[in-house]
């Protein structure tokens, strides 16, 4: 419209008239600040790049292979002087400005382009050191090829961040790891010890265990890498998280592992926030009480609701993800707690078998061999024998080895003092136990002990004893079972079972009735005292000296069975042996046992003892004796396939070039020399790059053979 033409020309024209007049004059004010800006810029001493310092540090672009996407870097001019100066300079063209690196990519292509002369130059040996972004994480090859020039050299393999896919992770570490390498690299996993970064390599390890079982050092793992210490999210670290929180939610607040007295000691020394003047406190237990607060205080801020009422199920992926919103001080107190409660808990179940991929170490009072080790195999190739043991196991506890673990918990300086060494009533206490009703028609009794013995603080405590079990867990050791590792609660035990001789009332009897404080002493003590204890123990023990259960007694003896030396090689015939057995017994579980008498240890793989299963492992081997003479074809033994002479030959001979595809072959000159050599039959053939040519052919065309040819008419069809 007519309105809309004149307001556009009035505003051209206002925006004429701006242009022709002069700038505008400088603030003095505004000068100034400026000037200060840039000056407070020059005095920030900005820690380097993080890359940028890596290749400084280990010798320049000069021997560093660059493999990412970045445009430019920091690079140091003037290496040799004391006062060096950096500059940035981009990954310019090679010819002009060789010493500062390749040309700068511009697209996906020239990235890639870049990589591949990067690569050759490490490949080669030029460059003795390589850095791989995600960019160039995939489709590159870093091995110890055998025509590559650097194949003496093995690499090690530091990933410094681990990415959060398991494939991705899979596809870094195949970097360096290919077929036809002349050695395996050495991978080294970088991670500090923030509780918050653990989670990362937490993620990478539960995945990769589940593509294969890389975290178990399985033959057919591609890496090799073992990051089984990194995989805490599982039944174990949830079992531990669990622990930790339940220790969490006491009032007041208890340690959740037999270490963590020692981290909240460290955590107090070195804290950099001091909320409290307990801090300083000479009170250690008061101080450590507080910390634990603080722990409390830490789980509410990050939103974790540890009260058993609203929390349904415990996961460490979730607590993991959320304690790296604390500081670092705090984020490393919780994690060690964690990490000790982890600790205690993976050795309980190693102590009783139930810790996947660990040697079970089979513990008793007394573990002897039945019989002489049985021969049940012999390898043909190695010669190895196959040896079937079969072990009697002990493991109930006589009275004199009770009254003895009695007196161990007594200190030799509390010999003469009449203070009591437990006077928490809210736990039990340490002593012999009777059942208050028949159990199974028969009373039974044990000995039990404090899980988490009670500390004797330093004088600066006033020599207060201190509680830090308010659940009072116990150790139980019966006389015909002996020691269970796995605890028992206080209430569970004053519900089932009355006390009968603490711990102080045993120090008390022997301070008064005798000088020499011995266990067999003991023993007379209890005899005289408590004889219905006695007679109840030592009955028990005696009773139960067979290898089948009695009613309301378990037996005190079983069998063990043990295949050792060499087992590989019939672990076929051991698996089919055990297939339609229960499911604990398929297992087929790694035992270590130290044999009482000797000392000496055996380990091998746990096997049924009873005769069914000894006839049937028979069996099996002579059937796989027979497979492997060709005479059954019951069991299959694969041997090894021949190496391929098209492999080897792919792996030594040294890749084309353009130069070397295109070149004919050449006979020798012994050949060409010989008078006979015109004689030749017309099927013969030399093989060239392009095709097969007949000799005969070839003959016809000597004369123009000197002449060079193009690529048209060395493709051109012979007539």
């Amino acid at each position: 419209t007519d309105h809309e033409r004149i307001m556009y020309e009035r505003i051209f024209q206002m925006n004429e008239d701006l242009k022709c007049q002069p700038p505008p004059q400088p603030k003095s004010e505004l000068l100034e600040m400026r000037q200060n800006l840039i000056d407070t810029i020059q005095t920030i001493n900005l820690p380097p790049a993080f890359l940028d310092d890596i290749i400084d540090r280990l010798g320049g672009v000069d021997n560093v292979s660059e493999m990412t996407g970045r445009a430019g870097r920091v690079v140091r001019i003037n290496k040799g002087n004391k006062n060096p100066s950096f500059r940035f300079v981009r990954r310019t063209n090679a010819a002009k400005e060789n010493k500062y690196g390749l040309s700068m990519p511009v697209s996906e292509e020239d990235t890639d382009r870049l990589n591949i002369v990067e690569k050759r130059k490490f490949m080669d040996g030029r460059k003795k050191v390589a850095i791989i972004s995600d960019a160039a994480s995939t489709g590159i090859s870093l091995h110890t090829a055998c025509n590559s020039g650097a194949k003496d050299r093995r690499r090690v393999h530091y990933t410094i961040e681990l990415p959060w896919a398991a494939d991705k992770a899979i596809q870094q570490l195949g970097r360096t790891h290919r077929s036809g390498q002349v050695s395996a690299p050495i991978y080294k996993m970088v991670v500090t010890d923030l509780g918050g970064e653990r989670r990362f390599a937490a993620a990478v390890s539960k995945r990769m265990a589940n593509l294969g079982a890389l975290t178990k050092g399985d033959r057919r793992a591609a890496t090799g890498s073992d990051l089984s210490e990194f995989d805490i999210d599982s039944k174990f670290g949830r079992r531990a998280l669990k622990r930790f929180y339940d220790c969490m939610t006491a009032e007041p607040p208890y340690c959740p592992s037999k270490g963590s007295n020692a981290i909240l000691d460290a955590h107090a020394a070195t804290a950099l926030n001091i909320q409290s003047a307990a801090y300083f406190s000479n009170n250690i237990p008061e101080r450590r009480i507080l910390i634990l607060n603080e722990v409390q205080d830490c789980f509410e801020r990050i939103g974790i609701d540890i009260s058993s009422k609203s929390r349904k199920k415990v996961e460490v992926k979730a607590f993991l993800n959320r304690i790296a919103a604390l500081t670092v001080a705090n984020q490393n107190l919780v994690f060690s707690l964690f990490m000790g409660t982890l600790d205690d808990v993976i050795a309980e179940a190693k102590a009783t078998g139930q810790f996947e991929g660990s040697v079970e170490e089979i513990r008793a009072t007394s573990i002897e061999l039945m019989s002489p080790l049985e021969t049940i195999t012999k390898d043909s190739s190695s010669g190895a024998l196959t040896k079937l043991a079969t072990f009697s196991v002990d493991r109930g506890c006589s009275f004199l080895n009770a009254a003895k673990m009695c007196l161990d918990m007594i200190p030799p300086k509390d010999y003469s003092n009449n203070e009591e060494m437990e006077s928490n009533k809210s736990v039990s206490k340490s002593g012999f136990y009777v059942s208050r009703n028949r159990i199974l028609g028969r009373f039974l009794v044990l000995f039990a002990k404090r899980k988490v013995p009670l500390m004797e603080n330093t004088e600066e405590d006033n020599g207060n004893m201190i509680d830090y079990d308010p659940l009072g867990l116990m150790v139980l050791t019966r006389p015909n079972t002996g020691t269970n590792p796995c605890g028992k609660s206080s209430a569970d035990l004053k519900n089932t079972y009355k006390l009968v001789a603490s711990i102080d009332d045993i120090k008390t009897l022997m301070k008064d009735s005798c000088s020499e404080w011995s266990a067999e002493t003991m023993v007379k003590l209890m005899a005289e005292n408590h004889p219905v204890l006695t007679k109840l123990w030592i009955d028990t023990y005696r009773k139960s000296n067979q290898f089948n259960s009695e009613v309301g007694m378990a037996a005190r003896h079983s069998k063990i069975g043990m295949v050792t030396g060499a087992v590989l090689h019939c672990l076929l015939a051991l698996e089919k042996s055990v297939a339609m057995r229960t499911m604990a017994e398929r297992s087929m579980k790694i035992i270590r046992v130290k044999i009482t008498s000797t000392g000496k240890s055996l380990v091998g793989v746990k096997y049924p003892v009873d005769q069914t299963a000894i006839e049937s492992l028979r069996t099996w081997m002579a059937t796989l004796e027979t497979a492997r003479n060709g005479i059954s074809h019951l069991l299959v033994d694969e041997a090894p396939p021949p190496i391929q002479p098209k492999s080897i030959s792919w792996i030594s001979t040294p890749p084309k070039t353009m130069k070397s595809f295109f070149k004919p072959v050449v006979t020798s000159a012994k050949k060409r020399t010989n008078p006979g050599a015109n004689k030749v039959d017309d099927k013969s053939v030399i093989n060239t790059p392009s095709k097969k040519v007949r000799v005969g052919a070839m003959a016809k065309s000597s004369s123009s053979s000197k002449k060079s040819k193009s690529i048209t008419s060395f493709f051109t069809k012979l007539k």
